[in-house]
């Protein structure tokens, strides 16, 4: 298979960096969800190898000193006003020498009408402070995903092949070590972490919440600091009923899907066959439930 003048493999093996890592210096990290767009079709056409993988800092790691942040119109929209855009670069800059945040525009080289989530002019704000906040990050804008594509195949010449096992782990300890312990009151040692990343996945729990200090000041807080500040465990947390998750300043939505999580019961194993289920006797559906909390309760 010809790409870009360049032979090219069908498919290849990138989960222990076989087949990236070469002279040519042709080979980039794509973040697995970027492959929903059709921007790595494009490097790919253009004669590039791709690894994809789950990437916690950056969605396209160029070399060991070169990450790339794309945000199309509606992900500014979405992460300026959560603040998740200033958490990502800030990650950035932290782990890669040459951070470059890459807007890609399907019609003209503006932001404003960039969609219905905030208006054009508080958009604009939020990414001047955001260039005011990240003086070393540099932008460039691309007008369709073509245009994105060369900008990027210019911008892979600035260093080598990049490390698959490096890329994979940089900046996955991040929000352990400075947003889910910041306010907690202790050292990192004393947190564990395996215990904080599972406590993530529940729903309703990786999100955050306006509260309103005794000096009369907001200030925007995580829902996972809020409930290890209350919890010790996940058996205590499983136990707390809607009225005293409420009381924590949880919103009512935040409430319902944790609530629901540890409350509805799971379906009993024994007997139980996938697009086959049966209905079952009410001291099934008891022995069901028992099961369940038990489950529930050795996590």
């Amino acid at each position: 298979f010809m790409a870009g003048g360049v032979e090219m493999p069908l498919s290849m093996d990138t989960r222990v960096g076989h087949g990236l890592r070469s002279t040519d210096n042709r080979g980039i990290i794509v973040d697995t969800r970027e492959f929903r767009s059709t921007l790595p079709a494009q490097l790919y056409r253009k004669g590039f190898r791709l690894a994809a993988e789950q990437l916690y800092c950056g969605d396209f790691v160029l070399s060991d000193k070169v990450v790339v942040e794309k945000k199309s119109k509606g992900d500014l929209s979405n992460s300026l006003p959560s603040g998740r855009l200033f958490q990502q670069c800030e990650s950035m800059l932290k782990h890669y020498d040459r951070n470059v945040l890459l807007v890609q525009l399907e019609d003209r080289l503006s932001l404003h009408d960039a969609g219905s989530e905030m208006r054009s002019d508080a958009l604009i704000t939020r990414f001047a402070i955001l260039l005011m906040r990240f003086p070393n990050l540099r932008v460039i804008w691309a007008r369709g995903v073509e245009h994105a594509a060369e900008l990027l195949a210019a911008l892979k010449g600035l260093g080598g092949d990049p490390d698959i096992e490096r890329a994979c782990r940089v900046g996955s300890n991040d929000d352990l070590d400075k947003n889910l312990l910041n306010g907690m009151g202790g050292d990192a040692d004393d947190i564990n972490e395996a215990a904080v990343e599972m406590l993530l996945k529940v729903p309703g729990v990786n999100q955050t919440v306006q509260v309103t200090e005794p000096d009369g000041n907001k200030k925007t807080v995580r829902l996972v600091n809020i409930i290890m500040n209350n919890c010790d465990c996940f058996e205590e947390l499983a136990r707390k009923d809607k009225k005293e998750l409420k009381s924590w300043g949880l919103s009512i939505a935040s409430v319902e899907k944790i609530y629901r999580f540890f409350n509805t019961p799971v379906k009993s194993v024994e007997g139980w066959v996938p697009g086959k289920q049966k209905k079952a006797t009410g001291n099934h559906k008891k022995a069901g439930k028992s099961k369940g909390l038990k489950k529930r309760r050795m996590l």
